[in-house]
């Protein structure tokens, strides 16, 4: 799923992730950013998953991410 260019200023989206460790639990926080200028229009979006993770795609948290934003920037 491709991410959406931010209404707010029209620029370009990245999905970025990084490794945490909650309660001596391993996991992923992602998160969406601009790939070059600075907005904060994205700061909202953001998620963290925790292992197990789901088999489904469509049940992962990222994808959800990326679908609220999709939603929440749509062209035109």
């Amino acid at each position: 799923m491709a991410l959406n260019n931010c209404r707010a200023c029209g620029g370009q989206m990245r999905l970025g992730a990084m490794k945490v460790t909650m309660n001596r639990r391993r996991g992923v926080a992602h998160y969406i950013a601009h790939t070059s200028s600075f907005c904060v229009a994205a700061n909202a979006f953001t998620c963290v998953a925790i292992k197990p993770y789901p088999a489904k795609e469509c049940d992962k948290e990222y994808f959800k991410l990326m679908a609220r934003w999709n939603d929440a920037n749509r062209p035109g």
